[in-house]
């Protein structure tokens, strides 16, 4: 005589022969999905697909807009450091010339090296000593830097007193009276994708950061970064 038990703790029924445990046989029986589950759980998925696409599209921007910021942090000390060692002026300005040369060609190309239009930084920079305050590259001058087009979807924005389209380091380190600030700002207008370099007129850089934790970087003043 069979019986059959019914465990609510487990998704499938066992039968045995009641008085003989020790030789019974286990028969599984395993429950199908309704078509409205299985719907339920196609939308979920999809749902969850297109929370994690969000995020991850939202982190990768974010993490260009710190690399940008962290690249022209690197950018603008190696040149004010260029500018103090060498003591010459250090000239920095959007690249319209080449986005990458070796060094061995450096010497054949920096006359193709010029300074681009205003607001053109995020498409590509480049420093250069500058002995005869020309704004060009020739003469003993050389390429002491480029930043090459790399930050997809981030604007970058140079505003300083003297309004001029490039920024230049005196031989001691200070600017030539262009306490300013760089802005990165994301094409799409999020707060969160917001950074910000602010350089004073002795050539002192401080990048912007997130203070109080909630996702937007705050400048010197405690205010949020807004860009224009």
């Amino acid at each position: 005589m069979h019986s059959t038990q019914r465990l609510p703790t487990l998704p499938f029924y066992i039968t045995y022969h009641r008085g003989n445990l020790a030789g019974c046989q286990r028969v599984l029986y395993g429950r199908g999905f309704t078509l409205f589950e299985l719907l339920t759980a196609m939308v979920i998925i999809g749902m969850l697909g297109g929370l994690a696409v969000s995020g991850y599209q939202s982190q990768l921007t974010n993490q260009r807009a710190d690399n940008a910021l962290s690249d022209f942090m690197v950018f603008l000390q190696n040149a004010r450091s260029a500018a103090i060692i060498q003591r010459t002026e250090v000239i920095l300005c959007p690249n319209a010339g080449p986005q990458s040369f070796n060094d061995a060609a450096v010497d054949r190309i920096t006359n193709s090296v010029r300074c681009g239009p205003r607001n053109t930084w995020g498409q590509g920079s480049v420093a250069f000593t500058d002995h005869n305050g020309d704004l060009q590259v020739n003469g003993r001058d050389k390429v002491i830097g480029l930043l090459p087009r790399d930050y997809a979807g981030i604007d970058v924005t140079w505003r300083a007193f003297r309004n001029r389209s490039y920024l230049r380091f005196k031989k001691n380190g200070l600017t030539d009276w262009q306490n300013g600030r760089f802005l990165f700002c994301s094409s799409s207008g999020d707060p969160e994708m917001t950074r910000q370099i602010t350089i004073n007129s002795a050539g002192r850089i401080y990048p912007s950061y997130d203070y109080d934790s909630d996702g937007v970087h705050e400048g010197g003043n405690g205010q949020p970064i807004v860009c224009p």
